[in-house]
């Protein structure tokens, strides 16, 4: 009751001196969580530079501290404090999941892979970082084993359209289209959103495939974006 009492303060007053002598570390790093959710990072950070110093060897401290750290936008620290944290044996998977994705913003593809196995090997069940993991390689340009994380997806979450989707795109960015169209229709029965159809369309070579394609999943009737993209692939298909 006292540390949920404290939280729920922190979202209005910092921790005056007397009360961060008096919190432990379990209840300096719950705090700072409650100020990260509220955007209060700088307060965050003063909370946890306590609590690292009380105990310089736990992992949780640093594992908010990445968060804070990128809430700030400061992303070469928060990738430092949450590499700290793993390798002080963290398994939060926020650590996890955000360390992937800042690296992924950066395009070190190589770094958020391993991450993401990191992840999987703790908990390999985890479909939506395995699919994360999959457009990670997707990235990276490795289509192959883009594949086969993808799939194993699929397989594991056969009623959702997002990985059958993406492993639609992986097929259609190797040049299989044939692997990657019923895939597609499953995911999209009728219709998808432009921007999806225009990621796909640019994976082919051959204009009359491409038209074939934006025939059968444009959303109709066309509005003038759609209908200046049907224009400019006939002009390219025209004798």
């Amino acid at each position: 009751m006292k540390i949920q009492l404290l939280i729920a303060l922190s979202c209005f007053y910092a921790p005056t001196e007397v009360m961060a002598r008096t919190l432990d570390y379990d209840s300096l790093v719950k705090v700072s969580r409650s100020y990260c959710e509220s955007g209060k990072a700088d307060k965050a950070l003063g909370a946890l530079d306590r609590a690292i110093k009380r105990a310089p060897n736990r992992p949780d401290a640093y594992v908010v501290q990445g968060f804070a750290f990128a809430l700030k936008k400061e992303f070469t620290e928060s990738i430092a404090a949450y590499e700290k944290g793993r390798a002080l044996g963290s398994t939060d998977r926020r650590l996890f999941v955000e360390l992937a994705t800042l690296y992924d913003a950066q395009e070190q593809y190589k770094k958020a892979t391993g991450v993401h196995r990191a992840w999987l090997t703790i908990q390999p069940n985890d479909q939506e970082v395995r699919h994360e993991l999959g457009l990670t390689l997707i990235l990276a340009g490795d289509l192959p084993n883009a594949i086969i994380e993808l799939k194993n997806v699929v397989k594991a979450l056969p009623k959702k359209g997002e990985p059958k989707r993406d492993l639609a795109y992986a097929y259609a960015s190797g040049g299989h289209h044939e692997l990657a169209f019923p895939l597609v229709e499953q995911a999209f029965p009728t219709s998808m959103p432009l921007p999806v159809l225009m990621d796909f369309i640019q994976t082919y070579s051959d204009p009359d495939l491409a038209l074939g394609f934006f025939n059968r999943f444009a959303r109709r009737p066309f509005d003038p974006a759609h209908q200046r993209i049907e224009a400019h692939l006939k002009k390219l298909t025209a004798p």
